[in-house]
C-alpha cells in the first residue's frame, strides 16, 4: 500500500529550501548510509517510506537553527532523526490503517508483506532514537520520546476501533494536535535547544510547529469535503467514507458529536461494516466557511510565534511555509 505524503505544502519544493540545500543535502548522506546498513528487505521499503515522508520536517529543523544562528552538525543530527521517525511512523499508519490515513492516494501492497513493513518502520524509529541520543543531550532525548508517545495517543483517537459514533470537536482537536503535531514541534524544539535557545523561545517554537501541522490537517479536511484537492487524490466525503471526521461535519453537528454520520470498525478491527454517510457527507457552505476561518486563525497564530525571534530569511522562510498552506 502506498504512503501518504504528509508535506503541508504542495509539491516537492519545500519553501526556503535553496537557504538551506548544503544541509538537506547532508540530510539526504545520513538516510543513505542508514539504508545501506539494513537488511536487504528493508533497503526497498525504507527508501519509499523516507521519500514520501517528504522534506518539511527537516528542512524546518534545519530553517530553525539556521534562523538561531546554529550551524552545528547536531542540526543535520536531528533533521535526520526527525524525518526517519516520520517515516517509521507512516509505515506503521498504513499497516494499522490498511488505507492512507488522509491523503486519499492509491493503494499499493508491500514487496515483502506487512509483517516485514512493521519491522522497518521499528527500525526506522529506533535508528532516529538513536540518533538524537547520540548528540548526549538527555534534554533532547525527552523532547522527542514525549512526541512519539503523544503521536500514538494521537493515532489510537483517529483509529476506527476506538470509537463507533460522531467525534466530538474536543476530540477532533485533540487528533489535530497530537497525531503528527507533536513531531513538527519536537523538531523544532530539538533545534531550539540545540541552538541554546531559551525555555520561552523553545516553547514559541513548540507552539509554531504544533500550529504549523493542526492547520494543514485542517486544510485537508476541507479539501477532503469540497473536492477541490481532486488533483492530489481527494475526492469529496472520501474522509468520511474511509472513518474519518473532518471538521466541516463536526462544525455541522453542533460540535458535540451528532453528525448524523456513523463512524464504524473497519475490516482490520472486525469482519466488516461500512460507514454510513448520510447526504455523501457533504458539509453545509457556512460549516466549510468556519472551517476556513479556523484553519486561517491557526495559520496566523503559528507566524505570530515567530515574533519572538530575530528577523531573518530563515524566519521569513518558516512563516512562507506556514503562508503556504492551502485553505480551499
Amino acid at each position: 500500500m502506498a504512503l501518504p505524503d504528509p508535506s503541508p505544502l504542495a509539491g516537492e519544493e519545500v519553501i526556503g529550501e535553496v537557504f538551506i540545500a548544503e544541509d538537506l543535502d547532508r540530510v539526504e548522506q545520513e538516510l543513505d548510509s542508514v539504508i545501506r546498513e539494513a537488511a536487504p528487505p528493508l533497503r526497498g521499503i525504507l527508501r519509499h517510506a523516507l521519500r514520501e515522508a517528504g522534506r518539511t520536517p527537516p528542512a524546518l529543523v534545519l530553517l530553525t537553527g539556521r534562523m538561531l544562528g546554529n550551524r552545528d552538525r547536531a542540526i543535520v543530527e536531528i533533521a535526520s532523526a526527525v524525518r526517519m521517525i516520520h517515516a517509521g511512523t507512516l509505515i506503521h499508519d498504513a499497516v494499522i490503517g490498511r488505507v492512507p490515513a488522509r491523503e486519499g492516494r492509491a493503494m499499493r501492497p508491500f514487496p515483502f508483506g506487512e509483517s516485514i513493513a512493521v519491522l522497518a518502520g521499528d527500525f526506522l524509529l529506533a535508528g532516529g532514537l538513536r540518533k538524537v541520543a547520540g548528540l548526549q543531550r538527555p534534554e533532547l532525548v525527552r523532547e522527542i520520546t514525549s512526541a512519539i508517545s503523544e503521536m500514538c495517543d494521537g493515532r489510537i483517537r483517529e483509529c476506527p476501533c476506538a470509537g463507533t459514533h460522531g467525534m466530538e470537536r474536543e476530540e477532533y482537536d485533540a487528533i489535530a494536535h497530537r497525531k503528527t503535531a507533536p513531531l513538527f514541534a519536537a523538531g523544532m524544539t530539538m533545534a531550539g535547544i540545540a541552538s541554546g535557545a531559551g525555555s520561552r523561545q523553545c516553547a514559541s517554537l513548540a507552539e509554531c510547529g504544533r500550529l504549523l501541522w493542526a492547520a494543514f490537517h485542517v486544510a485537508d479536511d476541507i479539501a477532503r469535503v469540497t473536492g477541490n484537492g481532486k488533483a492530489e487524490g481527494r475526492v469529496a466525503g472520501s474522509d468520511l467514507r474511509a472513518v474519518k471526521m473532518t471538521l466541516p461535519a463536526i462544525i455541522q453537528g453542533g460540535g458535540d458529536g451528532d453528525c448524523g454520520i456513523f463512524r464504524v470498525p473497519d475490516p482490520a478491527c472486525t469482519d466488516g461494516g461500512e460507514t454510513v454517510a448520510p447526504g455523501s457527507g457533504n458539509a453545509s457552505p457556512g460549516a466549510i466557511q468556519e472551517a476556513r476561518k479556523e484553519a486561517e486563525e491557526l495559520i496566523r497564530r503559528c507566524r505570530e510565534c515567530l515574533d519572538a525571534f530575530p528577523e531573518n530569511r530563515y524566519r521569513d522562510a518558516i512563516a512562507r511555509m506556514a503562508g503556504g498552506i492551502r485553505v480551499r
